[in-house]
């Protein structure tokens, strides 16, 4: 089971056990969203339990949820870096240092 704030996932190999864990829940906070199989969305990531030759492997991918954050994002993206920081990240901008 994880959860995380509003989100929660429930697992296991026996789905009478998941819906008893559903009835629980929702008998104390009332009717939620309930999505069963091998594809699921949780905290932006895609998730997908694999079958078949790959049984017991999972993939976990961010395309949409980064596609979603690319298209929110205001300004166009012309360049790239090596590092997230700035040539500045160190240096006092005009603010009064902190002294302890």
């Amino acid at each position: 089971m994880l959860l995380y704030v509003d989100n929660t996932k429930i697992s296991h190999k026996d789905p009478k056990v998941v819906d008893n864990i559903i009835e629980k829940i929702e008998g104390k906070f009332g009717k939620m969203k309930v999505v069963r199989g091998l594809i699921h969305e949780f905290l932006g990531m895609d998730i997908e339990f694999k079958r078949g030759k790959e049984k017991g492997k999972v993939s976990i991918g961010m395309k949409k949820h980064i596609l979603k954050a690319l298209d929110m994002f205001l300004d166009d993206i012309t360049s790239d870096a090596a590092t997230p920081a700035t040539p500045y990240l160190f240096k006092n901008r005009g603010a009064k240092e902190l002294r302890s």
